[in-house]
């Protein structure tokens, strides 16, 4: 009689059980995945600590610890890989990073607004790390530049982002992308001290950049660069170009006649306030394939739109932001033309109205919309955005930031048949002044006015279900939309339209799968 063959755990090949390991998500999971057998634990161990999770400065200090503790049973130092401090910038010092430097296996660091660090234990890092392949120093103002020239010692670097570290100059960026030359991304955003120079030298030793961004930079960009930085960046997806004061149309003419650009997808040049409609038609004409716009504080009118259309099918996101001169008929021509676009930003486009909003309802795969001080806009608009079937409402988030004309059965009708709606920013707009809608929103933004923070309403995640669902049950049959609603509740703040300030566009939302490109809808 033959005996029942069992097949065991251990017996599986260790990476293929580390593969397995690998598709478990919560740290949770894993812990509790880790204390099921010892040939679970030590793949476990590995994937909790290759990206530990710091969400509080304790959460380092406790790393900290672990790394520099003389009776470890791993050696942690080689299984960190990944080093996220995005929560902890404005806490962390040199001294922590001279004690994380004990790692020699990062791969991955990203450190934005550590606005402590002047540089020594960042070398400390990058001397022992020689491997890391991301690097982001996001708003590193009090880096030395001698302390970001040790970046070069990492020679397979392929994405780099510097924006705002003003003590970046020509020598040291020179330094870094000559030693760099499998660059992918590179951001020096905001790095005052850079010249033209140090751009013609990156677009000649990174020859296989993707992405590339310099904007809001002083120095005056010469009429042949952007030629330049096309025609040597054969494989660049995306370009940011924004708040360069001297980009204009003259620039934008001297792209070379008949040559496009068909791989580069993305552009923004928001800011650049001497850029026309012209300057667009050479966009266009050059670049037929984008499908991300940005082109915020332009000198646009509608026929800079009826330009833009051309790109058709190929448009997916377009942020108009402050482009005071167009209207609704330059947008109906955009959107009639442009019919997969997901994204679309008018904010303080004051003359648009509901006509503009009945033609963005019917783009099939919209996703985020920004209104924001459009003041014309009123309940109508909001009729429109519910008109398509439950299922077929792909909206997820929708920007009406002082709106004035607004309401509460407007927005309940659209609440009612917008399922994927996720967030949704009601600042500063009258009729939701109340205690009972301003509970539902999140915590106001640092940095705000009492004032401000009086205003705030940003409804996000299950809240906006929530929000609905009581509308719902003081919602009476009468009214505009077949609903009215108590007045008697309490307004929060005392409020008066005539007396009404503002303070700021909207709020940023930070998304690390994205990015944030774009203020309004990133």
């Amino acid at each position: 009689m033959e005996q029942s063959s069992r097949f065991l755990l251990t017996d599986l090949p260790p990476e293929v059980i580390h593969s397995i390991v690998s598709y478990i998500n919560e740290p949770n999971d894993l812990f509790h995945t880790m204390l099921m057998c010892k040939a679970l634990t030590a793949p476990c161990i590995r994937e909790l600590w290759t990206h530990p999770l710091l969400s509080t400065y304790d959460d380092l200090q406790g790393i900290i610890k672990i790394l520099n503790s003389d009776h470890c049973i791993m050696p942690y130092h080689k299984i960190i890989r990944r080093l996220k401090l995005d929560r902890l910038g404005k806490e962390i010092t040199d001294e922590d990073l001279i004690k994380i430097a004990k790692c020699t296996s990062l791969d991955y660091v990203h450190m934005p607004l550590c606005q402590n660090i002047k540089g020594h234990g960042l070398q400390c890092i990058l001397v022992r790390n020689s491997k890391i392949s991301h690097l982001d120093l996001t708003d590193g103002m009090n880096i030395k530049c001698e302390s970001l020239s040790y970046i070069g010692r990492c020679t397979e670097l392929l994405t780099l982002t510097l924006t705002r570290c003003i003590n970046l100059d020509d020598n040291t960026l020179y330094g870094i992308v000559s030693k760099c030359p499998n660059l992918r991304r590179l951001d020096v955003k905001g790095c005052d001290l850079i010249t033209w120079r140090s751009i013609e030298a990156v677009t000649r030793l990174c020859p296989l950049l993707k992405s590339f961004s310099f904007g809001n930079i002083q120095f005056s960009l010469p009429a042949e660069m952007l030629e330049t930085i096309l025609i040597r960046l054969t494989t660049l997806r995306e370009l940011n170009l924004s708040l360069i004061r001297s980009l204009s149309n003259q620039t934008l003419s001297n792209l070379p006649v008949g040559v496009t650009f068909r791989k580069l997808r993305i552009i923004d040049l928001s800011g650049c306030s001497d850029l026309s409609d012209q300057g667009v038609l050479h966009i266009v004409q050059s670049a037929p394939c984008l499908s991300r716009v940005s082109l915020g504080k332009c000198n646009l009118t509608d026929k800079g739109l009826s330009y833009l259309s051309k790109l058709a099918s190929e448009l997916h996101l377009v942020s108009l932001a402050h482009c005071t001169a167009i209207t609704d008929e330059g947008v109906n021509v955009l959107v009639r033309s442009c019919t997969r676009i997901r994204y679309l930003d008018f904010t303080s486009c004051i003359h648009l109205t509901d006509n503009c909003v009945r033609s963005i309802s019917e783009l099939p795969k919209l996703r985020r919309l920004g209104l924001v001080r459009c003041g014309r806009i009123t309940d109508t608009s909001l009729y429109f955005l519910r008109r398509r079937t439950f299922a077929e409402n792909t909206l997820e988030r929708l920007h009406l930031s002082y709106c004035e004309r607004l309401s509460i059965p407007g927005l309940l009708e659209l609440l009612n048949c917008a399922p994927r709606l996720r967030h949704i920013s009601l600042t500063g707009i009258p009729a939701f002044m109340r205690r009972d809608i301003i509970k539902f929103s999140r915590t106001s933004l640092d940095g705000l006015t009492q004032h401000q923070r009086q205003l705030f309403c940003v409804i996000i995640g299950e809240e906006v279900k929530a929000l609905r669902n009581y509308l719902q049950t003081i919602s009476m049959p009468t009214g505009p939309f077949g609903i009215s609603f108590d007045n008697d509740v309490e307004m929060f703040p005392p409020f008066a339209p005539n007396n009404f300030q503002g303070g700021f566009a909207d709020e940023q939302e930070s998304d690390p799968a994205e990015g944030t490109r774009l203020q309004l809808l990133y």
